[in-house]
């Protein structure tokens, strides 16, 4: 048993060492946090782990106890155990060095020791187990190593629940020593209450980072605890024998990891001190507002028409999603009067959780394969195929399922529609997260529509008005150099007052219109906080003006959309011949042309923000050849997955965020 003590001995002093190295400068700081801290400073919460105990008896015996003369006045042993550990804590860390925890727990220090024939003998004549568990108190000193690794060392004081062996705890019938013997019985001597010390190693993950609310904390540990003065040495000798060597007394060296979960409230302002005064100063921040926010704006959208149906798993009948209308309807259904009313605010889908345009488009795309044969009859001499994705069998099935509703509904030649099962454009790839792979799967079980004739395939045209202005956009932004971790930003004035973020970029954009609401004309102020790696909290702010301007009657943006495929940053190149013959004719001279591109939802959110910026830099090249000598003003940014304009919820929705979004604005 001394070699486990020293050990943990040494090791909580090399746990103390570091926690007085790594705090040289510590003070009490009260209730009142140091500069720039936004964490919770008082924490409550629950722990849970488990124990490995190493029990130390020394040269313990069994004292004589009645009718069991096989065990009497055996010796014991060191034994070892696995016990579980748990119970409520309460923290205080604002910030500086040092703050201090206490926890109360539920405490098993359980294990098994041999009984044998003599000290020095190796005959092993039953195994007993040792049944101690307390309650404990473990104040500790939490010395802050940096904002999320800690220290703690501490006291701890046990009162004892229970203390029982257990003569069945045996095996190869070795119990038997005990036949007369109740399966559990106190050990005597053991002392009401027992001292000991403790310390360990912990790491506070934050849950979440919204500043000025509760925050959560997910904390991992690692501690060693030494309980000692477990039995009484001069207790009587009933059960077991006594000895006054304290290392001849019962003592428990306890290795034990787990998990804490904690909450708190975080200060729900930054105070200010004079440190943060001087980078306040070193703050660099930009307010870009809109020239004038335009009103009434018409639009001329070319919407792509995904060539593709999605199925429902195990089955290969058409989804009801799709609309199918009737042979009669289908003798008068004319594309460009359908168009109409969608530019007026009809169709919708209904399905998805978009609105207004998004949801008309959506209603567009479920209208595809009415559409698709409207074109195929008025071009007599173009073909498709129908590509079912799966087996052979099923996706077969599924390409005549389409086939069938063409030809019986529309009165297509079926010569000129070709089925196979082939998987065209698979979704997912190796690299593709576990939890992802679901929408990946939904997502290549479909028909794939492609043909011959590129009048088939090309992007239907919605006149209506523009609600989702580009150029309306305020961008804010943190200069690099600021050292900014994360900020965030609270727009205020004339009776508005929102705050937009965290955010870890360097610029965001957010819609002015609903800051400048009903009025022509307003000045607020935006207030950047931010907040550095080392927990230095900043502010700035910078006043700005917003002015609205109804569109006139001759200015009509247009809006083209091009659509990638899974993981693709390349324009699909059926569109490349569109983005050179069709949108950059219509490219004025001094014209300005936003492209902003989209992601779904599948993959890492850092990886799709740099492959939405990929892909409208892919496009922008592309126009930027075509329109060269018109003086054109480009911009050119990616929203990954945060402005997605379609559902992710669904495989139609998260192939139409695949996207880029082309904005023409003429002078």
């Amino acid at each position: 048993m001394k070699k486990f003590q020293s050990t943990v001995v040494a090791a909580l002093a090399v746990v103390s060492m570091l926690g007085a190295g790594a705090a040289p400068e510590a003070q009490a700081q009260g209730v009142k946090p140091a500069a720039g801290y936004n964490g919770a400073i008082w924490r409550f919460g629950v722990l849970g782990g488990a124990n490995y105990n190493l029990l130390g008896l020394g040269s313990q015996v069994f004292g004589t106890a009645p009718n069991d003369r096989a065990y009497n006045n055996q010796n014991t042993t060191d034994g070892k155990g696995l016990g579980p550990y748990g119970g409520i804590l309460i923290e205080f860390n604002d910030g500086s060095r040092l703050g201090a925890h206490v926890r109360a727990t539920y405490d098993s220090r359980n294990g098994n020791v041999d009984l044998k024939q003599s000290a020095s003998g190796d005959t092993v004549l039953a195994e007993v187990g040792m049944n101690v568990s307390y309650i404990n108190i473990e104040p500790a000193l939490r010395i802050n190593v940096n904002p999320n690794f800690h220290v703690l060392l501490g006291p701890s004081l046990a009162i004892k629940l229970a203390a029982k062996y257990d003569a069945d705890a045996g095996d190869n019938g070795r119990d038997q020593l005990f036949v007369n013997q109740s399966n559990q019985d106190d050990i005597t001597g053991m002392n009401a209450t027992a001292i000991g010390i403790w310390g360990g190693f912990g790491y506070d993950f934050l849950l979440n980072d919204e500043l000025g609310t509760t925050r959560f904390y997910l904390t991992p540990f690692a501690e060693a605890s030494w309980l000692f003065d477990q039995r009484n040495g001069t207790a009587p000798a009933t059960n077991l024998a006594t000895n006054e060597n304290i290392d001849d007394q019962w003592s428990t060296v306890t290795f034990r990891g787990g998990l804490q979960f904690k909450f708190g409230a975080a200060p729900a302002a930054p105070i200010p001190m004079a440190d943060v005064k001087e980078e306040v100063r070193a703050m660099s921040v930009n307010v870009r507002a809109p020239e004038n926010i335009i009103e009434n704006r018409m639009i001329e959208e070319y919407f792509p028409l995904r060539n593709y149906v999605f199925f429902e798993d195990g089955s290969t009948d058409m989804p009801a999603k799709y609309t199918r209308i009737s042979s009669g309807e289908a003798a008068s259904f004319n594309e460009a009067s359908f168009m109409t009313a969608v530019g007026a605010g009809a169709p919708n889908s209904n399905i998805g959780g978009e609105t207004g345009r998004s949801e008309r488009q959506m209603g567009v795309y479920y209208n595809g394969l009415n559409i698709f044969a409207s074109r195929l009859r008025a071009n007599p001499t173009a073909t498709i195929t129908l590509s079912g994705s799966g087996n052979a069998t099923e996706g077969k099935a599924m390409a005549e399922s389409v086939k069938n509703y063409l030809v019986s509904t529309f009165g297509v030649d079926a010569a000129r529609i070709t089925t196979q099962a082939a998987l065209v454009g698979k979704a997912g790839d190796a690299n593709t997260p576990k939890e992802d792979l679901a929408l990946t799967k939904v997502e290549n079980r479909r028909v794939t529509i492609s043909s011959n004739n590129p009048e088939i395939m090309k992007p239907v045209r919605i006149t209506s008005t523009q609600t989702d202005v580009v150029d309306n956009d305020l961008v804010l932004g943190v200069d690099a150099s600021s050292n900014v971790d994360s900020w965030r930003v609270t727009i205020d004035g004339n009776g508005y007052r929102e705050t937009y973020g965290p955010f870890r970029r360097n610029s965001q954009r957010i819609g002015a219109a609903p800051i400048l609401g009903a009025r022509t004309s307003g000045t607020y102020t935006a207030r950047f906080e931010g907040t550095t790696k080392d927990g230095k909290v900043m502010t700035k702010d910078q006043t700005f003006t917003l002015n609205k301007k109804a569109a006139s009657a001759a200015q009509t943006a247009q809006r083209y959309s091009i659509l990638f495929e899974f993981d693709d940053n390349t324009a699909i190149s059926t569109y490349e011949s569109f983005l050179k013959g069709d949108v950059a004719p219509k490219i004025n001279p001094n014209a300005s042309v936003y492209i902003h591109g989209h992601t779904d939802v599948v993959g890492l959110e850092d990886y799709n923000l740099d492959l939405s910026a990929r892909r409208a830099n892919e496009v922008k090249t592309i126009l930027e050849s075509a329109t060269s000598g018109k003086n054109v003003k480009y911009e050119t940014y990616g929203f990954g997955e945060a402005r997605s304009p379609f559902d992710n919820g669904r495989a139609e929705g998260r192939y139409y965020n695949r996207t880029v979004i082309i904005d023409v604005v003429n002078r």
